[in-house]
């Protein structure tokens, strides 16, 4: 019982890691990490030094040794379950050699179920984060937090269920959920019967939402606000490192939704409208710009061209649409974003 939830832990120390190091060092050159230090540190970092000082923030923020104490209490925790477990088991299969409880710990048939629906989900857990080569602390401490809470939780539940041959199923199913979806079912109960109104107001829901963009579902909404991501703006401006690291997704798929962010943010929904021509994201938009201000006719004719016809698609001035393409094109984090593809990301 112990061993199955840290193997794929381990799975991830030894192999999962050094494949999502791999894929952010694999995405920056020396010029992005500077211009990351540069946009995101707000310091300037020497050339020849660039590459030790972002080997060194990496394995400061991410390295291996901040799993250390998350899997130590994780393994203590499961240790102690388990002898509990394993002596409420011997109790039960043989109460002739352990005729009374008094020299061992039995467990209630209801913390067996939470116990049992907790440790599933744990194991659940701990496989799919590991097999997506991520596993942040945060999660090994939510797993030791909803195994030990889950008897107390299992047992509150329980309490309010009025159907009391079904106990141990709800104690089972809710040790099975997660600590969150537990909270919102508690919450839920607790605004019914002590007829609360905690519902949202819609006046205040914002329409600025990550799901305007190409490519971004519901299910990749949820992941980034997850990771504190709602807005498109937040997006535009966030650090693509920890993001990717919070969600696990691909740098190179972090990179591409801010890099939509961050032409929504100047045009709006007007982006929809250019893609036909090309242009996804900002960094489409720089270089068209970049090529508009070209001395080379074989670039500059074409981007004219282009400009006129997006400035027509979009409904828009062509002055101020080039205003807000200068913009985009002169933005710290655009600038990031061209320096990555420069690198051959």
């Amino acid at each position: 019982m112990t061993y199955i939830p840290i193997q794929p832990i381990l799975a991830f120390w030894r192999r999962g890691w050094e494949i999502k190091r791999n894929d952010i060092f694999g995405s920056l050159g020396n010029t992005a990490k500077a211009k990351y230090f540069a946009t995101f540190q707000k310091e300037n970092t020497a050339p020849n030094n660039v590459a030790q000082a972002f080997s060194e923030l990496y394995h400061f923020r991410y390295g291996r040794y901040r799993l250390i104490a998350p899997i130590s209490i994780l393994t203590l925790t499961l240790v102690a379950l388990t002898l509990l477990i394993a002596e409420t088991a011997l109790n039960h299969l043989d109460p002739a050699s352990y005729p009374s409880t008094k020299n061992f710990f039995v467990l209630p048939d209801r913390a067996i179920a939470a116990l049992t629906g907790a440790y599933i989900w744990v194991v659940a857990a701990l496989i799919a984060d590991s097999s997506k080569y991520t596993l942040p602390p945060a999660l090994l401490l939510n797993a030791t937090l909803r195994l030990i809470a889950a008897v107390p939780v299992g047992y509150a539940v329980g309490s309010i269920v009025s159907d009391k041959s079904s106990v141990l199923l709800v104690c089972f199913i809710i040790g099975a959920f997660p600590l969150q979806t537990v909270q919102i079912i508690l919450q839920r109960w607790a605004t019914k019967k002590l007829g609360l109104d905690l519902s949202p107001n819609s006046s205040t829901e914002t329409t600025d939402q990550v799901t305007l963009l190409d490519g971004v579902d519901a299910l990749t909404a949820d992941r980034l606000q997850a990771a504190d991501i709602t807005t498109i703006a937040q997006l535009a401006y966030c650090d693509p490192i920890q993001l990717s690291m919070r969600t696990n997704y691909t740098f190179s798929t972090i990179i591409d939704l801010v890099d939509q962010a961050l032409a929504w943010i100047y045009l709006g929904d007007k982006l929809k409208d250019t893609r036909p021509f090309g242009i996804r994201g900002a960094m489409a938009v720089a270089n068209l710009y970049d090529d508009m201000r070209s001395n080379k006719a074989g670039q500059k004719n074409p981007a004219d061209a282009a400009f006129k016809a997006i400035a027509a698609a979009v409904k828009l001035d062509e002055n101020g649409l080039k205003r807000g393409f200068e913009e985009i094109g002169e933005d710290p984090h655009v600038i990031f974003l061209n320096c990555l593809w420069e690198d051959g990301m």
